[in-house]
């Protein structure tokens, strides 16, 4: 797919019914920025247009601007008449895989794995506990160095790395360079990252497997 800068290309997955919360919980609703591998995912009792809707109006479009087009399958919450005339209203071009080429929203399916393999480590016995372990799972992966960028998600989206509770314990003076340093370096640093991302998509490109095998939490949703 063609390049994209931050939250430019946005894709939308959900993953589900999973086992029950205690919460009620039962789909993950994922958010993946194509331009910095950033991601939102939110625990959802349902998988309707409308709950749809919300997350991507509350979780991405007033959080971090209005992307260009917004890649999903072609679920029916997709192709709701409230998602499709959302989008157009807001001038949101929006691109559906096709049954033959599910791949075109490989990064979000990839997320959806590593997302998988995360929570199955930590769910508790009667699985009941995924929904608020998923903060957890998101933050650590959007503070993780990605492979093909060699930056974090978090590090590209607010050009800074997140405030440890080390740094809060130690009160580690701010950096007074901060502004000028994000100026001097962070359309570089994004070139760069945008530079590393053609070299390392044709690597992916064949490695399409089909629905990805969870671990045994997951398995059978």
């Amino acid at each position: 797919m063609p390049l994209a800068n931050v939250f430019e290309s946005v894709g939308v997955d959900i993953l589900g019914p999973l086992p029950k919360s205690y919460l009620q919980n039962e789909y993950i609703i994922v958010l993946t920025d194509y331009g910095s591998r950033f991601v939102e995912a939110k625990a959802t009792r349902n998988q309707t247009a409308e709950t749809v809707a919300k997350l991507l109006l509350e979780n991405v479009f007033f959080k971090y601007g209005f992307p260009k087009e917004l890649l999903s399958d072609q679920g029916v919450q997709f192709r709701s008449e409230l998602v499709k005339s959302l989008l157009k209203q807001l001038s949101v071009r929006q691109k559906q895989t096709t049954a033959y080429h599910p791949q075109c929203n490989g990064l979000t399916e990839r997320f959806n794995r590593t997302l998988c393999d995360i929570l199955s480590q930590f769910v508790d016995v009667k699985h009941k506990t995924w929904d608020t372990l998923l903060p957890f799972a998101v933050y650590a992966y959007n503070t993780s160095v990605q492979e093909t960028t060699h930056e974090t998600p978090f590090g590209l989206v607010f050009a800074r790395d997140p405030v440890t509770p080390l740094e809060r314990v130690l009160d580690l003076p701010p950096d007074t360079n901060y502004a000028q340093s994000v100026r001097d370096s962070i359309d570089f640093i994004r070139k760069v990252v945008r530079d590393r991302i053609v070299g390392k998509s044709s690597k992916f490109h064949n490695r399409y497997t089909g629905p990805f095998q969870r671990k045994a939490w997951a398995q059978a949703y």
